[in-house]
């Protein structure tokens, strides 16, 4: 062998290797760091949100029902308070098959874990199969 050989290694290729698997790691940390910010401020937006419609949905249906009571009182009152009470738990069940939607349709760290599968795919070792052997062949014979 020559001294002079520029070729570092093993232990060269191995520290290339680590290097390289760190800075992959790196990445994907601040991915899932990016997305961890990301779904905090949805859950806090999604938060606010809720508590100004709870607010404010709560003193319209106070008016509104004050309204429906006063209105049908003399001559309906048992049928007018069916009848709201009927319209909030059709409006609760609705909020409620609307939240399970969303949670359901919700994927946090989606794009961290799909570049976790690209690299645990890249990582496993490819088995040749025969297609590819033979494509490879008819390619070769092409050119």
């Amino acid at each position: 062998m020559n001294d002079s050989d520029p070729s570092p290694g093993l232990f060269g290729s191995l520290r290339r290797a680590g290097a390289t698997l760190v800075s992959i790691a790196g990445n994907r940390l601040e991915l899932m760091v990016v997305e961890l910010q990301e779904e905090r401020n949805r859950l806090l937006t999604v938060l606010a949100l809720l508590l100004a419609t709870a607010w404010f949905s709560g003193f319209a249906l106070a008016l509104v029902t004050g309204a429906v009571l006063y209105l049908f009182w003399s001559t309906h009152p048992l049928a007018a308070l069916l009848g709201v009470a009927f319209l909030y738990a059709a409006g609760a069940m609705a909020c409620v098959l609307r939240i399970q939607r969303l949670l359901r349709e919700s994927q946090p760290f989606a794009s961290t874990l799909a570049e976790f599968r690209k690299d645990q795919q890249c990582l496993q070792p490819q088995a040749p199969t025969a297609s590819n052997s033979g494509s490879n062949s008819s390619s070769s014979k092409a050119n």
